[in-house]
């Protein structure tokens, strides 16, 4: 199938939630929800991020093969961590593609804009990973979800659940 890429990138230069683009900073903001922060679309009229889905966010790179854990098991290794904390992992580096390529400084740049929206200190979240010309996103997602199970026990003649 032959893709006609400067097309799908004039496509998503006109979209809102293509990161690199010059009006991404200014419609996001962040909503917290649980123990964390949510990226959303702002309300333009208030300023307020009174949307209550998050806003999801375009950027296009090219998986590095250095610290790639997306197989079955993630990054579980027995001498330094535990199963139940295993988590897959890949950075995203700037794609070697002539078309895409140059968005990708801009992308990294809107991101550490928004990023820097909910950094506390110095010290930021660490989803932008690398140093100059070998700066990358970093992804991970747990390999395991807790799931709360529970048991029916039948004591008398109401149900008490456990």
């Amino acid at each position: 199938m032959h893709t006609n890429i400067p097309y799908e990138r004039a496509q998503l230069q006109r979209s809102q939630q293509y990161v690199p683009s010059s009006a991404f900073t200014q419609i996001v903001g962040w909503k917290r929800e649980g123990s964390g922060n949510i990226l959303v679309k702002m309300n333009s009229d208030s300023g307020s991020s009174s949307a209550r889905e998050p806003f999801i966010s375009v950027v296009v790179g090219q998986i590095s093969d250095q610290n790639l854990f997306v197989g079955p098991q993630g990054n579980y290794n027995p001498s330094y961590n535990k199963l139940a904390t295993a988590k897959f992992k890949f950075i995203l580096n700037c794609p070697d593609d002539v078309d895409f390529g140059p968005d990708f400084g801009p992308a990294l740049k809107n991101i550490e804009t928004v990023q820097n929206m909910i950094n506390k200190g110095v010290r930021s979240q660490h989803f932008i990973g690398g140093e100059n010309n070998d700066r990358g996103l970093r992804f991970s997602a747990p390999v395991f979800e807790v799931r709360v199970r529970k048991r029916t026990i039948y004591v008398g003649t109401p149900l008490i659940n456990v």
